[in-house]
């Protein structure tokens, strides 16, 4: 029997973990506007045509963050292959492991929980 206590406590932490997530994703989105505004001359349109695509790419690459996608591992070396593309011979390339390292991986040496 599951214990209701730590069910509620756990759905408290994510609810605050996605809080913060999500402020966290705002402020940097709020900054990111500012900029191509101000430096770079975007406007509304322009703008809101990237936000659009950047929130297309975070719905595709999700999969990268969910440990109970057994395609985890292959939406992170996607993500991985994009950015090496583009740092090139420009700098040290961080793999997706090290930029995120809070991220649990997949397990494929025992089932999920609920599954099999």
């Amino acid at each position: 029997m599951k214990n209701d206590y730590l069910t509620r406590q756990r759905a408290v932490q994510n609810a605050l973990i996605n809080q913060g997530k999500m402020h966290g994703e705002q402020w940097t989105m709020d900054l990111v506007e500012i900029v191509l505004h101000q430096q770079f001359g975007w406007g509304y349109d322009r703008i809101k045509r990237l936000i659009d695509a950047v929130n297309a790419a975070d719905t595709y690459y999700y999969p990268a963050l969910d440990r109970s996608n057994q395609e985890q591992p292959i939406y992170q070396e996607r993500i991985d292959s994009v950015l090496r593309d583009i740092v090139g011979d420009h700098q040290e390339f961080f793999p997706f492991k090290y930029r995120y390292p809070l991220i649990s991986e997949a397990r494929y040496d025992k089932p999920l929980k609920g599954k099999g």
